[in-house]
């Protein structure tokens, strides 16, 4: 398993959650490319709905879904370990995927 599904899994979001692949596809896209975090609604969220085969309404509800699932029970130490500055209220899609890139980039250094 890599750095970037074991965050995940350890964030509490598990396979069960449609939005955990979604999730793990946008942080691999923003890998590659950071700046597609600018256009995340015209860009990322269409090039993951063609890969999955649905449309980017779907990858972005299901993203807030994951999110909403880690924010309320998931493993809130490492949710504050993983960004680089306080958090006062939930993430969002673009701001989890920015900060999983650079925490799985430290790990795999």
């Amino acid at each position: 398993m890599d750095t970037v599904t074991q965050t995940v899994r350890a964030l509490g979001i598990n396979a069960t959650y449609l939005g955990y692949r979604y999730l793990i596809e946008a942080v691999y896209l923003a890998s590659e490319n950071e700046d597609i975090l600018l256009s995340v609604c015209t860009k990322l969220y269409p090039i993951i709905a063609e890969k999955f085969h649905t449309t980017p309404d779907n990858v972005e509800r299901n993203l807030r879904t994951v999110i909403n699932a880690c924010w309320e029970r998931g493993n809130r130490a490492l949710l504050e370990t993983i960004f680089p500055y306080p958090l006062v209220s939930r993430p969002s899609a673009s701001e989890l995927i920015d900060a999983l890139v650079g925490y799985c980039r430290t790990l795999d250094t």
